[in-house]
């Protein structure tokens, strides 16, 4: 029998609808498991020219599954040009490209990019970035402690949970948090910290029963900052823990003199400038800069504590120091703030400014600030793969 035009026009459409449903559920296979199981880049792909744009679109795409994972955690340099990202499970560098020119060229001949690593079981993402003297890069997942030469990805094996009271720091060594990153597991049993010496990672409980909330959370802020005196501070949620080699300097609710303050204690951000101060983001509260001796309210001496309607420091994130001596403050909705100190009182005098959206800030909070080597700012932006750095008087991509 012969078919009606009305019939194939059916069938086509029928046959349509079928292939459509297929590719929807081929693609949402291929998604979940692209997301259960990363792979590392391999030296070919990581070899490519990598234009930022696309690197930032993938990112963002990876966004719709993984939303809170995404932003810029840290950020390192290793030697020569190459800076270190860490963007949820996600491990960025931007340097000279594998396949450029071999020197020796000059500078402007070597052409420069971003390479995307992917790292297997990072779904906390990845954070405590930190560079050896060698150059490699050390890193921190749910997974554990790894090392990479800029090539491949390997796990540090070895563990010391037997010795969590024997503290001890050199110069050379680096240190993480708890693998989980915001908990403890049943092998650290307690809060603590990794020290890594020697290729080998021992684990040190943290001496919270000192502190004024025992109970508090202790997930390591950051990472290890060491004054020209070497004392070493690291940053956590309910305090900061200072070790001169032999004891102690805790700065938490009561050193911060907020005993009758009904909110918690949240720092986000520790920073240790050039006069060896250490400025604390809690945000919460607002700023907070120690100088050795005593502790300054920094936002409550400034009158910057505001509203929820006025810019403020109320609710600071990061914290930095540019080459000449400003002070620059990422919050959590009052864009980026930048402290200009006067010379005869720095941290009791100086000059604000805020930058927002007129300046080019794409997000209200900034959750990461980091001052390369070379002098200059990066600006990381909440749930976003954007990186910034400032230049007259606009935030910028930086490339």
């Amino acid at each position: 029998m012969r078919a009606t035009g009305r019939s194939v026009g059916g069938w086509v459409l029928g046959l349509a609808v079928l292939a459509w449903l297929i590719g929807c559920v081929a693609f949402a296979v291929w998604s979940e498991r692209s997301a259960a199981h990363p792979v590392a880049t391999s030296a070919a792909a990581a070899g490519r020219t990598r234009n930022l744009a696309v690197l930032l679109e993938e990112a963002e795409a990876d966004a719709v599954a993984r939303r809170d994972a995404l932003g810029l955690r840290a950020v390192a340099e290793g030697l020569g040009d190459r800076i270190w990202f860490a963007f949820g499970d996600r491990l960025m560098s931007y340097g000279p490209l594998p396949d450029a020119v071999p020197p020796p060229l000059r500078r402007s001949e070597v052409r420069f990019g971003f390479v995307n690593h992917r790292v297997k079981s990072a779904r906390t993402g990845v954070r405590g970035l930190q560079v050896d003297a060698t150059g490699r890069i050390w890193f921190q997942t749910n997974a554990g402690i790894f090392w990479s030469d800029g090539g491949g990805c390997r796990r540090l094996g070895g563990r010391d949970y037997g010795s969590r009271n024997a503290w001890s720091d050199a110069p050379d060594d680096r240190w993480f948090g708890v693998d989980r990153g915001t908990e403890f597991d049943e092998r650290e049993g307690q809060w603590g910290v990794y020290r890594v010496h020697d290729a080998y990672a021992t684990f040190l409980a943290l001496p919270v029963e000192q502190t004024a909330e025992p109970e508090g959370d202790f997930a390591l802020v950051g990472g290890p900052l060491r004054t020209r005196a070497g004392t070493l501070w690291l940053g956590t949620r309910a305090a900061a823990f200072g070790f001169d080699g032999k004891n102690f300097d805790i700065l938490d609710r009561r050193r911060l003199r907020r005993v009758g303050d009904s909110r918690g204690v949240d720092l986000r951000g520790c920073y240790l400038d050039s006069r060896d101060r250490l400025w604390l983001a809690d945000r919460g509260a607002g700023v907070f800069v120690y100088d050795g001796e005593r502790v300054v309210d920094f936002t409550v001496h400034h009158g910057m504590a505001g509203n929820d309607d006025d810019p403020s420091l109320r609710r600071p994130l990061a914290i930095a120091e540019d080459a000449t001596g400003n002070l620059w403050f990422g919050t959590a909705g009052s864009g980026v703030w930048r402290y200009e100190p006067s010379a005869e009182d720095p941290v009791g005098k100086g000059r604000f400014t805020n930058f927002g959206r007129s300046a080019g800030l794409t997000r209200a909070a900034t959750p990461m600030i980091y001052r390369t080597r070379a002098g200059g700012l990066l600006f990381g932006r909440h749930r976003s793969t954007r990186i910034d750095r400032f230049r007259a008087g606009r935030f910028e991509p930086f490339r």
